[in-house]
Formats: C-alpha cells, structure tokens, sequence
C-alpha cells in the first residue's frame, strides 16, 4: 500500500563483527550499524507511559509503523522516526484486513524510553 503523505523512516541495523577465534561474523556492532532510509511509512502513535521509578522521570512511547512490504525490517533493528530512535519490539508482521483484504503492508512496533 502506498501512503501518498507517508513519512521517511531510518531502518538501523547492526554492523557485522568478525570473530578470529571462532572464524564467524555475527552481526551485533552497535559502534558500526548500517541505515537504510525508507519512504512512504504510515505512523502511528501506539501509546505513552511514566512509569514510576526513583530519581527518575521516565517516559516511554510506542509507534505502530506501517511499512511497504517488502521492506526488511526485523526485530534486532532500530528504527529512527521524527529523529526518536526506536527499538523495534517484537516480530515485524505483514498485516491483511480479515474483512477487505487490505494489505497496508509490514507493520512493526517501536518503543522508545526516555528519561
């Protein structure tokens, strides 16, 4: 589905990290990620709490993202949305409406904590 007044969202992956004792790369170099800007995401606002901690004034914030299906999100990524960097939660879904058919495309929840 393409959203005509959708918004640009920064997919932020982790670089890939080399391991010489193991002869392995696994992809969890948060010092080196890779981004990916992605046109055309319908935002929406999932939420908001302050939960209650010492010494703290915390907020935090959830976003649904509707993503164009082929896009390659998964739940090791970080999104940056309206210049929040979010952690993707959970697992990347393409949703489809049980009584249209439609098919807006990838959702993917983001929470960010601030404070």
């Amino acid at each position: 589905m393409d959203f005509p007044f959708g918004e640009t969202v920064t997919v932020v992956s982790a670089g890939p990290r080399y391991d010489s004792y193991s002869d392995s790369t696994s992809y969890d170099d948060w010092d080196h990620p890779t981004s990916v800007d992605v046109p055309g995401v319908a935002v929406a606002p999932g939420g908001s709490s302050e939960p209650t901690e010492a010494a703290r004034e915390a907020v935090e914030s959830d976003f649904d993202l509707y993503f164009p299906p082929d896009a390659a999100v998964t739940s090791s990524d970080r999104v940056t949305v309206r210049g929040l960097t979010c952690d993707v939660v959970g697992r990347p879904f393409a949703y489809r409406s049980p009584f249209t058919g439609w098919a807006p495309g990838l959702v993917v929840k983001a929470k960010i904590k601030e404070g």
